[in-house]
């Protein structure tokens, strides 16, 4: 048994489901969970992506029995910036402040 965490988006995870269905499938929903009684789905959700059009949408393992199926988005979408020297990721006034504990002078 595999769940399919679609982020929250049950219109997606409704699509999933009638998808799956309609290629023989025992798949059920649960919100936005779409719970399939396979094990390997990965080329069945690649299939989806094209099938449905969601080109924006990436396949991610969670663990061992979860997949999610997501659109990607960047963080900048969020208002955040990362540390160009370690990856740390904030706000840009408190990105300011980590940038000068590495050393840089930012004037």
């Amino acid at each position: 048994m595999t769940v399919i965490d679609c982020a929250g988006d049950k219109e997606i995870a409704s699509n999933l489901v009638k998808y799956l269905i309609s290629l023989g499938h025992d798949a059920r929903q649960d919100n936005s969970l779409v719970i399939i009684n396979e094990k390997n789905v990965k080329n069945i959700l690649k299939l989806f992506i094209k099938y449905a059009g969601k080109s924006d949408y990436d396949i991610l393992q969670a663990d061992s029995e979860t997949i999610v199926l997501a659109k990607l988005t960047s963080i900048t979408n969020f208002g955040l910036s990362t540390c160009e020297i370690c990856g740390y990721v904030a706000t840009d006034e408190e990105l300011f402040a980590h940038r000068r504990a590495h050393g840089i002078q930012l004037f």
